[in-house]
């Protein structure tokens, strides 16, 4: 396609269109143009370009100006609609073929001129490649354009660039024999740049060549005053290696090796090694100016991965502290050579990679990789490469390179994204602990800025922030910060908009840099992303709390999915999980909340439609599973995904969707039962029966959405909301639900809810006093459970026995119930099983048979206890209590008694309230006639034990349960 948009931004920026100068209105507009070329194809998200524009507080209307500065500026520049811009993902592109910039020309010129050889012969066509590259540059990069963002990138790397050309020319005119005319502009480059030894070196090596030896001492010697009297620093070994061969009129300074000043020999006095007792140790690690919070166990793997391999990557996402782990792991590790920190964000030219790292480690650059190999070949020591992310590709091919020819030397390098070299160890650094290391680092961070300490002690608020940030160091750090306006409280109240209320706001000459702002950490992540991957980083934000693969697959259709979520996982933007149950991968908060703010609606909208349709099938797949051997399993599976059941249910409210709410909420109901969801479970089941049904007239509804579904699903969401009744206590509304439940389940022909609901309504009936219509409904539960499931006649088995032991039939009772455990222990159903224990021990109780009881509930309480049934575990540890305590061991009835009521806490349920007829004569028997003193201290003792030591406390009261 031909380029429609020529642009300079080699001086002050200037477009032309057709021949024509375009005028680019205001100074914003200027700016919001120039962070588009600058970003050179790549999409520029509008929270960046906000950032770049105002460099302050951007205005309330920031972003309805920032549209009116690009619509004025597509009206200007591409009138014809050519696409030259272009709206992506929440922000704007400009596509490079379409436009054109002297930039690119004056850095294609620089790559065919640094691509010749870099030898004697070819200094002169190197020399006039050179020459016709500089002829291009035409000023400062985007001149009087504010230093943010993209344009603060793209101007720093092309002066680095320019820089290069220039030292590049004055290299090949010294290697070309053209010394002597190099002396002058290398004089000044000295002069203009005191620090940069690699000049000081290369103007005394031209000195040299051109016959001037002793002036060439004295810019050596006059550098290393102005190093030790200016800087406090002395010079580096390059220099004074240079200074002796030159004193020692070495013969090969006057060959030219490899573009740059030779290597130093390799025999002879020059290069002995010095004794012991003169080594001096020397490293480059900058010190840190905070305390270093947490990471004692990534302190720790890092440290065994570096004693093992030669290539470490810490890859996170910016702002998790990767650098700062680094720099505290490589301090222990100081050795008489090093360790050497190289910070590689600044450099933005791949070409000055090996000049780079020979300048922090103190040696002569202009060499390139095969002069700084050899210069290592000999040497051990560990380099630390720091901010590698944006020159991934070069730094991999350099340490490839490196290590093969240097066998001594370690890297530890910190990257966005792993380097990809053969035999790296990548170590995935996580977020902080988000309740104890995040903790610290906050208040460690919130006091420096002078928050109060009574404000501190508020560690559930302080908690709560860190987890609401995922223990993100860098967001963790911004939140504290803000302690020098607001309280603790204020910013917990702030996060909802946290993406305004963590940016690092400076005064002065201070300049927030790239990553100052939690926006702007994850922005350079996400728009380095391919568009696919974009699409899906967007879609998977709509899970929230981890998800699966198939998970991943239902809300992301196509192909190349698992090389997307690899490339995810490898920028940082996903989480990758081992559970018991698999592999599950998970998002920042922080990351979903940018996904939704910058994500099309369209694409957010189709992402949660097949979300909630993902966790409609995964209910129906649990309830079909719920009362069988994979009970447990498929429960556990839904303690992980109950965040994504919370977030499909409310997409199902919010769009009145009935069918779907109801059916999540009839197939969950026995998981809720189970698990002690009560109250979860009451909302959920009293919202999703008040959406509307489905018009059974609707011929537009798809195929799934008919009369016969909403029927079934309103019926069982209705036996829902009464067993969480049930467990709340509440008989008379367990009474009515029940018998909606049972004429719904009736009239759309539902057997398995039609017969749990008839022998639910045949127990109830008993306390109005109708046993007979009781029995007869229990005969009907019963002939409606044989078409049912096999454990849907345990269940009604089981129910019959607590009808018949209400009736005072103990007898019929236990054989029923005895019938009901053996047939539910056939076919895995284990909390009918332990349900059918639990009530025959209560028969036994009736009897004063308080062991027998006790046996029978402490059956029970392994039962239940095995298939992580909470609620049926605490009534059944609640009539072991009582079994106990009747039986003469009150105290340790007590004891049982506190870590029923302390648990039940814990999850919200009392089952002294959901089983209010026995319950009394139940608790009577563990304190009656019990000093309260005892009583009180027996419970608290309870209390404190955990799932697994009140295990053991059962084990030792029932031996023959353990």
């Amino acid at each position: 396609m031909e380029r429609v948009v020529s642009c300079r931004v080699l001086g002050v920026p200037q477009v032309e269109v057709g021949g024509a100068v375009v005028p680019l209105g205001s100074p914003l507009a200027v700016n919001a143009w120039c962070q588009l070329v600058a970003a050179r194809g790549r999409r520029v998200s509008d929270d960046a370009l906000v950032d770049a524009l105002w460099e302050d507080e951007p205005p309330a209307a920031a972003r309805g100006s920032l549209r009116v500065y690009v619509t004025r500026l597509r009206n200007a520049i591409d009138p014809q609609r050519h696409g030259v811009f272009t709206r992506e993902h929440g922000g704007y592109r400009l596509p490079p073929e379409l436009v054109d910039t002297d930039a690119a020309r004056f850095e294609a010129a620089c790559e065919q001129a640094l691509a010749l050889p870099a030898d004697p012969a070819g200094a002169a066509a190197r020399q006039a490649a050179v020459d016709a590259a500089l002829a291009l540059w035409t000023g400062t990069p985007y001149d009087g354009v504010p230093d943010r963002w993209h344009v603060a990138d793209e101007r720093t790397r092309l002066l680095d660039l320019h820089a290069l050309m220039g030292r590049t020319r004055l290299q090949a005119m010294v290697d070309g024999g053209d010394a002597a005319s190099a002396v002058p502009a290398l004089t000044r480059r000295a002069a203009d740049h005191p620090t940069d030894e690699a000049g000081h070196a290369l103007l005394a090596l031209a000195l040299y060549r051109a016959g001037r030896q002793a002036e060439a001492l004295d810019a050596l010697r006059a550098a290393r005053t102005l190093l030790a009297d200016e800087w406090g620093l002395d010079p580096g070994p390059a220099l004074t290696r240079l200074e002796a061969r030159i004193l020692q009129q070495d013969p090969d300074l006057d060959v030219v090796t490899g573009g740059g000043v030779a290597a130093p020999p390799t025999t002879g006095a020059a290069t002995e090694e010095p004794t012991p007792d003169l080594v001096v140790r020397r490293s480059s690690l900058p010190a840190p100016l905070t305390s270093f919070v947490g990471r004692g166990a990534e302190q720790q793997r890092l440290r065994r991965l570096l004693d093992e391999h030669r290539l470490v990557t810490v890859v996170a996402l910016g702002g998790t502290g990767k650098t700062r782990l680094a720099l505290e792991t490589a301090t222990w590790m100081v050795a008489d050579d090093g360790p050497w920190f190289v910070d590689l964000g600044g450099l933005h030219e791949p070409t000055l990679l090996a000049e780079t790292v020979a300048t922090s480690l103190d040696l002569v650059p202009g060499a390139g990789l095969p002069g700084l190999q050899q210069a290592l070949a000999a040497r051990d020591l560990l380099l630390v490469l720091d901010n590698c992310e944006h020159l991934a590709d070069d730094v991999a091919a350099f340490a490839d390179e490196l290590l093969a020819a240097c066998p001594g030397v370690r890297l530890l390098a910190t990257s966005r994204v792993p380097l990809g070299v053969a035999g790296e160890q990548v170590l995935d650094l996580a977020p902080l602990d988000a309740g104890t290391e995040a903790v610290e680092l906050f208040v460690a961070r919130a006091a420096a800025a002078g928050a109060p300490a009574s404000d501190l002690e508020r560690r559930d608020v302080v908690e709560g922030v860190c987890r609401a940030l995922d223990g993100h160091p860098l967001a963790v750090e911004l939140a504290a910060g803000q302690c020098r306006l607001l309280t603790v409280t204020q910013v917990a109240e702030q996060l909802d908009d946290r993406f305004d209320l963590l940016r690092e706001h400076r005064s002065g000459r201070g300049r927030a840099t790239r990553g100052a702002s939690l926006g702007a950490v994850v922005a350079w992540s996400v728009d380095r992303l391919e568009p696919a991957d974009r699409d899906r980083f967007e879609r998977l934000a709509v899970f929230d709390g981890g998800f699966d693969l198939a998970g991943a697959q239902a809300v992301c259709p196509g192909r190349g999915l698992v090389s997307g979520l690899l490339q995810l996982r490898d920028t940082g933007l996903l989480e990758v999980l081992d559970e018991p149950s698999g592999r599950r991968y998970r998002m920042l908060e922080t990351l979903r909340a940018y996904a939704h703010e910058t994500a099309a609606p369209e694409v957010l909208a189709e992402a949660r439609d097949a979300h909630l349709r993902w966790v409609v099938d995964l209910a129906r797949a649990a309830g079909a599973e719920l009362r069988g051997p994979g009970s447990r399993a498929w429960a556990d599976r839904l303690e992980l995904e109950m965040p994504n059941v919370r977030t499909a249910l409310r997409a199902a409210a919010e769009a009145g969707d009935g069918l779907a709410a109801r059916t999540v909420v009839g197939e969950l109901a026995w998981f809720w039962f189970r698990r002690g969801y009560v109250g979860e479970g009451l909302r959920w089941s009293g919202e999703a029966l008040a959406l509307p049904t489905a018009d059974p007239d609707d011929e537009a509804g798809e195929a799934s959405e008919t009369a016969a579904d909403d029927a079934r699903s309103t019926a069982r969401a209705t036996l829902c909301h009464g067993l969480m009744s049930y467990l709340a206590g509440d008989l008379a509304k367990v009474a009515e639900l029940s018998t909606g439940a049972l004429e719904q389940a009736r009239a759309c022909g539902d057997a398995t809810t039609e017969a749990f609901a008839s022998a639910y309504m045949a127990y109830l009936m008993v306390f109005t006093g109708d046993a007979e219509q009781a029995r007869a409904l229990m005969a009907a539960a019963e002939q409606v459970a044989a078409r049912a499931a096999v454990w849907s006649t345990a269940d009604t088995l089981m129910l019959r026995g607590q009808l018949q032991r209400a009736l005072g039939e103990p007898e019929a009772a236990v054989r029923t119930l005895e019938e009901s455990a053996r047939l539910a222990h056939e076919v895995g159903h284990d909390w009918c099983h332990g349900s059918a224990l639990w009530n025959a021990g209560k028969v036994a109780f009736d009897a004063a048979d308080y062991e027998l009881a006790a046996e029978r509930a402490a059956e029970a309480v392994r039962i239940q206890e095995a298939a992580g049934d909470l609620t049926s575990w605490l009534v059944c540890l609640l009539l072991l209590a009582a079994s106990v305590g009747a039986s003469g061991r009150q105290e340790q009835a007590a004891e049982l008694l506190g870590a029923v009521r302390a648990h039940g806490t814990r999850i919200g349920f009392d089952p002294a309230a959901m089983d209010f007829l026995d319950s009394p004569a139940h608790l009577a028997a563990v304190h009656d006639g019990l000093d309260p003193d005892l009583l009180a201290a027996a419970e608290r003792r309870g209390a404190d034990l955990d799932i697994e030591e009140v295990a053991a406390l059962v084990g030792r009261l029932v031996p023959a349960a353990a």
